[in-house]
């Protein structure tokens, strides 16, 4: 475990080259990666801090080292091991490198600067979380998800219990649940809990209606009682179409005839819980050009 705690800081201390290269952007698989931004990080010598560089600006973390966290990180993981006999372990050991390094990304591309939250035992378990679930699955799409939350959790740790711990939970489930219930939950929270600033005319809600069906094409409501057992889905009665008209002020009956039958679809007797809301959000965010801040909808 030492031999691999030092090759990690290695890894991380030097600047990635080859095989080992490091950076931001989205990728199709572990070998296909975005050569268009660069990361090294380096830790300081006079304080108890970690200088990352981002296309050569740098930004410092605060707390422990970024070394001491990457230990941390790892002993949490092989500690908890032997409960985990799906797969081998040097395949469970490769993955956790990948998230670890993922969320880094993540933390900078967020600018989270403080790791002092990795040194919580809540915060720590629903790391493990994250790294049992993608130990398990290890999908590309999992990874960013996954890393996404893990670097949300960290910038919210000073914040509402409610919303820490939707995080936590939306970690603990993510990995269970299909593209067409991720693209469900998105399309659900997207027409009956966002109001478009740009949204002037019947014809512009049109093409956002457009814009959300033809992204969340997958979205299927095929399962809400495994849904509704994970927690993502709290009883409501949202209307799409009434909704939007009464929140852009236009005729119900002209708003049914430019929605979608898809989105029409959304109505029924659910909408998207807390933990539902930061899985939507996360999902949306990786699919299209929205940004969201989760502490508007889910605060104590």
């Amino acid at each position: 475990m030492e031999a691999m705690v030092k090759q990690m800081s290695e890894n991380i201390t030097n600047t990635q080259k080859g095989s080992n290269n490091m950076q931001i952007g989205e990728q199709n698989n572990f070998e296909n990666i975005d050569s268009s931004v660069q990361f090294h990080i380096e830790n300081t010598s006079n304080d108890n801090s970690s200088q990352i560089h981002v296309d050569n600006r740098p930004n410092i973390f605060i707390g422990p080292s970024l070394e001491d966290v990457t230990r941390i990180v790892t002993n949490l993981f092989l500690d908890n091991f032997p409960r985990m006999q799906m797969i081998a372990k040097e395949e469970a050991e490769k993955r956790m490198n990948e998230l670890w390094y993922k969320i880094v990304e993540c933390l900078t591309e967020k600018g989270v600067t403080n790791l002092t939250p990795f040194m919580e035992t809540d915060v720590q378990y629903v790391l493990y979380e994250a790294q049992k679930n993608y130990a398990r699955f290890a999908t590309p799409d999992l990874l960013s998800k996954l890393s996404s939350l893990i670097a949300e959790r960290i910038k919210h740790d000073g914040d509402d219990m409610c919303l820490k711990v939707a995080i936590d939970q939306a970690i603990s489930v993510i990995g269970m649940l299909t593209p067409a219930q991720l693209d469900y939950l998105s399309a659900l929270f997207l027409t009956t809990k966002i109001k478009f600033a740009n949204i002037q005319s019947l014809e512009q809600l049109k093409n956002q209606f457009d814009y959300i069906d033809n992204t969340f094409s997958k979205s299927k409501f095929s399962n809400w009682q495994h849904l509704n057992m994970l927690g993502c889905l709290q009883l409501d009665l949202p209307n799409v179409c009434k909704y939007n008209a009464k929140l852009y002020n236009f005729n119900v009956t002209d708003v049914e005839k430019i929605c979608p039958k898809n989105i029409k679809d959304l109505s029924g007797d659910y909408s998207t819980s807390p933990i539902g809301t930061i899985i939507a959000m996360t999902h949306a965010e990786q699919k299209t050009f929205f940004q969201f801040d989760p502490k508007r909808w889910i605060h104590d």
